[in-house]
This record gives C-alpha cells, sequence and structure tokens, in this order.
C-alpha cells in the first residue's frame, strides 16, 4: 500500500503542478465568436483601367527578377515559385542564433539574401546573407526608435527591379541600397501612424507603400521617397478585444520584450484594424487588403486601385470576423483567396468583389494560402492540409498525424492519461512548386483540450521539428523528413544553388521550455533553449 501511496505522490504531484502551470501560462480564449450578419458589399463601378504582362518568371516587372523578392515570393502573395522542389537535404549551417526571423529570406543581386528579425534593442534587424550562409552586412543595431528597430520583423525586405530593398518598422518607411547604404528613410508619424506597415508592395508607377496596421494606405516614390499621393484611412474599426495576455515564457530573452504584446495580438488578429500584407494585381496593378470591418466581429477585403496621383476603394467585400489572413490572388488574375477568422475560405472575383464561393469547412485563419501552378488552393490548419479547386470543390484533405505517430512513441506510464497520442502540426507557411511543396511540422502531444481555450491556437509540447516535401497532387510526403533544431512559425524558401532557408522564431519551443519542462520526465522535455535564428539546408 505504502509503495502505491508514494508511487502516486511521487508521479501525481508533479502531474497536478504541471496541468496547474500550463492552464496558468495557457493563452486561448475560452470563447467563441458566432457568425455575425455580414453587411451588404460594395461592388466595382469597372474595370481597373490599366493592365501590364508579368514577367516569365510570374512576377510584375517592377520586382526584381529573382527566386523569392518579396514576402509570399510574388506581389499576388501565392508563395508559388516555378521550380522543381528538391526532396532531400541536410543542414549546412543554423545562423543568427537567438534572433527570431518570421519571413523569408528575400532574393536580390548576386543570389544574396535579405532577412529582418525581432531581437531586442542593441542588435541590427537586417542582414545580408551569403548563398554560404556568411553574413555580408547588417544594418546599424539599434538604439532608439530612430534606428531601424524591432518591428522590422514583420517587414519582408521587398526588392524592385534595380536591386534595392524596402521595408518598415514601427513608424519608418526604409530604402537601402545592395550594399547596405540607406538610400531614405521616411517617418510615418507625421502620418499618424502608430505600428506601421506588415511589409510593403510595388506598384507599376514605382510607388511603394502598402497599408499600415491602423489601417492607413500610404505610396511613396521609390526613388526619394516623397509621398506619391494623399493618403487614404479605410472606413473599418477596430478588430476583436484582446481576450489575454502572452506567458513571461513566449519568445523568452529572443524577442523585444516591448514588442511581445503587440505581436501577440497582430498573430491572433486582435484589436488591429489590419493584420495581414496586402497582395497587389501584377497585371492591373489593383491592392488587396483583408481588414477588420466596422464592428470587431466582421471582416472586410477591400479592392483599392492606385492611380497616378489618387488612392480610391473599388469595392468592399465583407467577410467573418476581424483581420482573417493576408489575401492571395489567382495566377490567371480572376480571383482573390483569404481565410476569415472563422477559418472558412472565401473566394471574391477580382475585377467587381463579388464573392464567388465560401467553404463549408471551418478551421484557422492564420496562415494565408498558397496557390499551386494548377489554380489549386492549399491552406494548413493544425495537423493537416486542405486543397481546394478553383471552384471551392474540396480536391483533398491530408493529415500529417500519422507521420508523427510513426516516429514518437506513445506518452507512457501516467503521461498517457494527461497527453495525447503523437501529433502533427504544420507550423510554417506552405511553399508551392511545380509538383510538390515544403512546409515545417512539428510532431509532439497535446496536452488535454480543456487547457486549450481555442482549436484554432492549439499547439503540441514539440518533439521533433521536422522539414517535409510533400506532393501537390495528394498531400502525400516525398522523401524522407529531415529534423531540425528549432521550431519554424515561419516561412521555408528555395535560394539559388538549390539551397533551402528556413525561419524559426522559436515561438512553440518557447512557451513550454521553461513552464513545463521541470514537470515532464526527461523522455518528454522539450529540447532547448529555444535558438530561433535562419537555417541553410543543401542538397544531399
Amino acid at each position: 500500500m505504502g509503495t502505491v501511496k508514494s508511487r502516486w505522490i511521487r508521479w501525481g504531484v508533479p502531474l497536478a503542478l504541471a496541468v496547474i502551470a500550463v492552464w496558468l501560462v495557457s493563452q486561448r480564449s475560452n470563447k467563441k465568436n458566432g457568425e455575425a450578419a455580414l453587411p451588404r458589399p460594395i461592388l466595382a463601378d469597372g474595370r481597373p483601367a490599366f493592365r501590364q504582362s508579368k514577367t516569365e518568371s510570374n512576377l510584375s516587372p517592377q520586382y526584381f527578377d529573382s527566386v523569392w523578392p518579396a514576402g509570399h515570393r510574388d506581389s499576388s502573395n501565392t508563395d508559388f515559385v516555378p521550380l522543381e522542389l528538391g526532396t532531400t537535404f541536410e543542414l549546412e549551417k543554423h545562423l543568427l542564433h537567438g534572433h527570431p526571423i518570421f519571413w523569408p529570406p528575400t532574393v536580390g543581386l548576386d543570389g544574396t539574401s535579405y532577412v529582418v528579425t525581432g531581437a531586442p534593442p542593441g542588435n541590427s534587424h537586417l542582414f545580408a546573407i551569403s548563398r554560404e550562409g556568411e553574413v555580408l552586412w547588417s544594418a546599424k543595431p539599434q538604439e532608439s526608435l530612430a534606428d531601424l528597430d524591432s518591428f522590422a520583423i514583420m517587414n519582408a525586405p521587398t526588392i524592385d527591379a534595380e536591386g534595392d530593398l524596402y521595408l518598415g518598422d514601427r513608424d519608418q518607411l526604409w530604402a537601402f541600397k545592395p550594399n547596405g547604404d540607406v538610400k531614405w528613410v521616411v517617418d510615418l508619424k507625421p502620418f499618424g501612424v502608430t505600428w506601421g506597415f506588415m511589409t510593403v508592395v510595388l506598384s507599376r508607377q514605382r510607388y511603394v507603400g502598402g497599408v499600415t496596421t491602423d489601417g492607413k494606405v500610404l505610396f511613396f516614390w521609390s526613388h526619394n521617397g516623397e509621398l506619391a499621393m494623399p493618403p487614404l484611412d479605410l472606413p473599418g474599426g477596430a478588430g476583436p478585444a484582446a481576450e489575454d495576455e502572452p506567458p513571461g515564457s513566449l519568445w523568452k530573452g529572443l524577442m523585444d520584450p516591448d514588442l511581445i504584446p503587440f505581436l501577440f495580438n497582430l498573430i491572433q488578429g486582435w484589436e488591429l484594424e489590419v493584420a495581414n500584407t496586402p497582395a497587389l494585381h501584377p497585371e492591373t496593378g489593383r491592392l488587396y487588403i483583408t481588414a477588420a470591418g466596422p464592428s470587431p466581429d466582421t471582416g472586410i477585403l477591400y479592392g483599392i486601385d492606385i492611380s497616378d496621383d489618387a488612392l480610391r476603394i473599388a469595392f468592399q467585400a465583407p467577410m467573418g470576423g476581424g483581420s482573417g489572413t493576408s489575401p492571395a490572388i489567382s495566377h490567371d488574375g480572376s480571383s482573390v483567396y483569404a481565410v476569415d477568422e472563422l477559418g472558412q475560405m472565401i473566394a471574391i472575383d477580382a475585377q467587381t468583389g463579388r464573392r464567388l464561393w465560401q467553404s463549408a469547412e471551418g478551421g484557422g485563419g492564420s496562415a494565408s494560402p498558397s496557390i499551386g501552378p494548377d489554380e489549386t488552393i492549399y491552406t494548413p490548419f493544425q495537423d493537416q492540409i486542405t486543397a481546394y479547386t478553383k471552384d471551392g470543390e474540396i480536391r483533398w484533405e491530408k493529415s500529417y498525424d500519422e507521420l508523427c505517430k510513426a516516429r514518437l512513441p506513445e506518452p507512457g506510464g501516467i503521461w498517457t492519461y494527461l497527453l495525447s497520442e503523437p501529433v502533427a502540426f504544420v507550423d510554417s507557411i506552405l511553399t508551392v512548386g511545380l509538383r510538390r511543396g515544403w512546409m515545417n511540422v512539428v510532431c509532439g502531444y497535446h496536452l488535454p483540450k480543456f487547457l486549450s481555450r481555442s482549436d484554432r491556437t492549439r499547439v503540441p509540447i514539440p518533439q521533433e521539428s521536422l522539414f517535409v516535401t510533400f506532393d501537390l497532387a495528394n498531400g502525400n510526403p516525398v522523401g524522407a523528413p529531415l529534423r531540425l533544431p528549432e521550431t519554424s512559425e515561419g516561412f521555408v524558401t528555395p535560394i539559388p544553388g538549390g539551397k533551402v532557408m528556413i525561419t524559426t522564431s522559436g515561438a512553440i519551443t518557447s512557451i513550454f521550455y521553461d513552464k513545463l519542462n521541470p514537470y515532464l520526465p526527461e523522455r518528454l522535455q522539450v529540447a532547448g533553449p529555444p535558438k530561433a535564428g535562419l537555417l541553410l539546408l543543401k542538397p544531399r
């Protein structure tokens, strides 16, 4: 009897403490937003007046002609690269330890990659990386908000046809030459900007700008930074109210601590009018952005025309809840796709703003859709990918739980009663090529569902982080996954020479490493401490 009692004391007390600890740091809301009645759409009254041709690389001509010159590869936000993506790689280097990174490196002159980070003040937040993984130069370290600050993490460098790069930070817009010299910098505060752009775009007129998180549409001349036209304020309001605060362990020691609360709300789509990156039609130049609507439980997908001297809202297409995901434009330019906060995919006519279809399925509204070469739309949520045809039919659905079950054992012992069986979590935006796609998958164990107040943000205790190649035809993994030293929460992108770069922020690792590890047996503990940084893979 004493043996049984001591065994329960030995295991039961840590088990109870683990449950309490995770509940205390859980960031999920137990509230579920109902589907509000949507306002009537405001449709466009005519076609865009301008049309230009895309390049052979499927890019707008104002963008640098490289393998990946913008955040989502092209101005359409497709995350599609017209290449045969490889299947067998090995880790060559782990760069920029301690620098959390979301956006992918963008590729400019001589195959140089440019990457932004969100490390604390005292660090640089822009780095130029060679094909061999060497740091060529970095921006001046942040000493004050007058320098390139940590909010640059949300601004992938956008590269123009001449190789110059443009990115925002908290309250400025920067232009750099390819060698790191500052071309110009614009102070956004006089325009009422509190928190800046979520990555900028290049218009056909060679203007540079976009939409700030507080709904201000601003464009500047790319050659000198002068305001190109009067600003436009979107007519929506703030997003849903914040339902929680970030745990103290989130990005602990990695991210600028002053940035973490804002980023936490941004990722959840709370409080902000705009939490996404606009798409720019490569032929007509029309800009599309998802944003919070007139009330927090409604969203709007705007179509905005950019003339030489004015900005005009062409249409307002209502969608569910808040800001949703960044929009993506079909390759033929006819449709715009986004996922709303309820996880429903919507398709909007790119010319009129009329809704073409909406998925019946709900899921997550965090990852923007990716567009395959045959116009298939791919969107991840939790353990699976759903592929839609251009007409809104489900082409296939694929869960990657079996991949993780083949790699991880059952939790074992008393932990079998607390933790789930091995599960998968798709932990990156999907990069798609001609026949295959790339992604990061985290394998781990879920805590009891009642501790996760939202399916949308539920993540497992990470045991493995994997680089996975999958078949676009059916979602099946291709080749053996590669184990990585960190969780991604970002992008997997090709660079010249057949290599791959994977951005890592270490968010999932950091959530569990400090708070849960003391209560876990060694075999289930989260590897750490969190490293974040940039992974360079080479073909094997």
